[in-house]
């Protein structure tokens, strides 16, 4: 039985920059109407999942940000529970380095304004080509902590983190069972919740997704879910 329904955001609930579909709004609460909690899993922190979600009607969502660093209750301010996912002293002095280098050259890259990871987003082909070579001459530095590169942005992790690890710590603290969780995402920075959910699909991500199963739009991965918690009413 489907009890809880995890969304990574950002390619997944709503297109990169772009608002997400009202119809697909009106069948997530139609979820969460039947009785299934919704959760948020972002690679973004979780003061920008709460400017989305205070437009969706959602009534309490549980909302996961840095790709596991950050949990919280709802998306009210101060919020009434906020955890902090510990990590080691080793990966915080590898987190700095690679600050410290990054804004060395290039001085004025935007970093995600970020409570662990480390987000820097380069503007140009140039500026990936710098930070790859930063990555490549230092990788003595690359200690207890993940690299991810994406389209837009690199995401510098520390290990113990990822959205799998955040959800087996919701599971302990709300006595959710991985059978009764399904998770849907769009890339590789979801396979950790893939892999803990009883159920999970991805979104267009073909044969690099680690997904149970794989569908073109999330408009189908809400029909799949709906259909399932229907069938558990029966």
């Amino acid at each position: 039985m489907i009890k809880y329904a995890v969304f990574d955001l950002d390619g997944t609930l709503a297109p990169y920059d772009a608002a997400t579909d009202r119809a697909d709004i009106a069948l997530l609460k139609d979820i969460e109407n039947k009785g299934v909690q919704i959760v948020i899993c972002s690679g973004k922190p979780v003061f920008y999942s709460c400017g989305f979600l205070r437009q969706t009607g959602l009534k309490e969502p549980i909302i996961i940000g840095e790709n596991g660093a950050e949990i919280q209750f709802g998306y009210k301010l101060p919020p009434s529970f906020f955890y902090h996912m510990p990590y080691s002293e080793q990966a915080k002095e590898s987190l700095h380095f690679f600050y410290k280098k990054i804004k060395e050259a290039i001085p004025d890259m935007w970093f995600q304004p970020n409570m662990v990871e480390l987000s820097p987003f380069p503007k140009s082909r140039e500026e990936f080509r710098i930070i790859d070579d930063i990555i490549q001459n230092n990788r003595e530095h690359i200690q207890d902590i993940h690299i991810f590169k994406y389209f837009d942005c690199y995401d510098f992790i520390p290990m113990n983190i990822n959205k799998g690890e955040a959800l087996r710590f919701l599971s302990q603290k709300l006595n959710i069972k991985p059978d009764e969780m399904i998770s849907v995402g769009d890339s590789q920075n979801d396979a950790g919740m893939f892999a803990y959910t009883g159920d999970s699909i991805s979104i267009g991500m073909g044969e690099k997704s680690t997904a149970k199963q794989d569908v073109s739009t999330l408009a189908k991965a809400l029909e799949i879910i709906y259909n399932e918690i229907k069938k558990d009413e029966l």
